[in-house]
């Protein structure tokens, strides 16, 4: 699987949004999901990420993640750069 980084045009980007303004975006990080055939255990699997963490943040319950938990998710799900910014910048 090829993994992908935030490139510096996208830290820019976040960078410019306002702070307190970083949610992650629950419904566009669900429709990848479901884009790829991808449940939460099966993100658990792919991303290290405890299902505990991924149930918190798809649910809303969690509204922030860290840098390592979103790059994780967003590689195994494979995001372009500009979605993952759509994500977990919103």
């Amino acid at each position: 699987m090829q993994r992908w980084y935030i490139m510096k045009s996208e830290v820019a980007e976040m960078q410019r949004i306002k702070k307190g303004a970083k949610m992650i975006n629950t419904e566009l990080l669900k429709q990848e999901m479901q884009e790829k055939d991808c449940n939460i255990n099966r993100l658990a699997e792919l991303s290290k990420v405890d299902k505990s963490v991924l149930s918190r943040i798809i649910n809303g319950k969690s509204k922030t993640c860290t840098v390592e938990t979103a790059q994780n998710i967003a590689n195994a799900l494979d995001l372009s750069n500009k979605k993952r910014v759509s994500i977990f910048f919103a």
